[in-house]
């Protein structure tokens, strides 16, 4: 039985909790660490953790109760602080998502999972759904040609009183706006599916949102040695429409699925490809469906492979791709000028410290408050 820890008591904390719930003939829920014991108690109370006690603490609830792994549901800010202290303690960590602030500590939180021989994983559930792998299998056969173009958008809304929270709405706390709080669900999405780009040209703004630091608009495109994409988030988008588009050689796959081909005529304009169209479509049909999807299948996962019955899907190291992408964005945002990909350590963006040096201040917070906001669910 494995002994998990919850630290955090917001909405991403209930969402760990309802899906390890779900399997509880591989662990039990054996204590809840949040700052305000009060919340965690709520937390306990409300999804009846009979199992579990609360603490304010890592070190308290590890020398009090058996606890083989953490569930990190806290700001982004204090991700690898926290991470590392519980894989020092020999325990192994799942953390929400951005996995870090920067590139420094991402290397730092994997240096210290290699160092104690534990599991760090990151959660990206986009990529454990249907479409997502689906869509993988069929880019990666080659079956209807290489990838060459993509349109991707992540559209929000976020009202006015949003960046109210305490630690949302600073570069030093949260990371970043739009980008790094709701887009890089996609942004992960986009590089699993594509690989990473070799050069980012990025623009952003703030354009609707007065009590935070940080972008609520963003452009970027990505080159590839053969392809080209575009990438937009905005958290000023009524309808929240949200969808990304693969275009191979021969068709269009994309997220929500709405597949298309089409193929020159004679004086070359287009034409419906019925043929590559019905194709595609039984090729994707064919694809076995996932047991789970979403965090239920992120999450079981990290137990499996806590028990050494699977290989971990989504570990430091790829956690570490999206911050690798997102800081070549802000990178490009700032100084005017395409960004290179990988980021090296000499690179003033590499570390939290520079790369919030150079982040502009759209506005300054002037409401903090302590109370947590739900979210939306992604593809809404």
């Amino acid at each position: 039985m494995i002994n998990i820890a919850i630290w955090g008591a917001g909405d991403s904390a209930a969402t760990h909790v309802r899906s390890f719930l779900k399997y509880s003939g591989q662990c039990r829920i054996t204590a809840v660490i949040n700052h305000n014991a009060d919340r965690a108690e709520a937390l306990v109370q409300k999804y009846d953790l009979t199992e579990a006690r609360v603490f304010t603490s890592l070190d308290a609830a590890a020398d009090a109760v058996p606890v083989d792994a953490v569930s990190l549901c806290l700001p982004p800010a204090q991700h690898c602080e926290c991470a590392v202290a519980a894989l020092d303690r020999g325990i192994h960590v799942l953390t929400e998502k951005p996995m870090a602030n920067s590139l420094e500590e991402c290397d730092r939180m994997i240096r210290a999972a290699e160092k104690n021989r534990k599991l760090l994983a990151v959660i990206f559930q986009l990529r454990f759904t249907n479409e997502a792998q689906r869509i993988r299998t069929l880019l990666k056969s080659g079956e209807f040609g290489s990838f060459r173009y993509g349109n991707f958008n992540s559209m929000w809304y976020r009202g006015e009183h949003y960046h109210d929270v305490a630690w949302r709405g600073t570069w030093a706390l949260e990371g970043g706006g739009v980008l790094t709080a709701q887009a890089i669900h996609h942004l992960d999405l986009v590089q699993y599916l594509t690989g990473m780009p070799e050069k980012v040209n990025a623009v952003m703004a703030n354009v609707g949102h007065g009590n935070t630091q940080c972008e609520d608009v963003l452009t970027a495109v990505f080159r590839y040695p053969e392809a080209f994409a575009q990438f937009s988030a905005s958290l000023v988008s009524h309808g929240q429409r949200q969808e990304l588009s693969f275009h191979t050689d021969r068709a269009l796959m994309n997220i929500p699925w709405a597949p298309a081909s089409d193929r020159g005529q004679p004086n070359g304009y287009a034409e419906k490809d019925a043929d590559t169209l019905a194709a595609l479509k039984q090729a994707y049909d064919s694809i076995p469906p996932l047991g789970a999807e979403k965090h239920d299948a992120q999450i079981l996962n990290f137990l499996n492979a806590i028990e050494g019955k699977e290989a971990l899907l989504v570990d430091g190291t790829e956690g570490r791709k999206s911050i690798e992408l997102t800081t070549a964005v802000y990178k490009s945002c700032v100084t005017g000028q395409e960004a290179a990909l990988p980021i090296t350590e000499a690179d003033p963006f590499y570390t939290a410290e520079g790369r919030t040096a150079a982040l502009p201040h759209f506005h300054e917070k002037t409401r903090s408050t302590a109370r947590s906001g739900s979210g939306n669910a992604l593809f809404a």
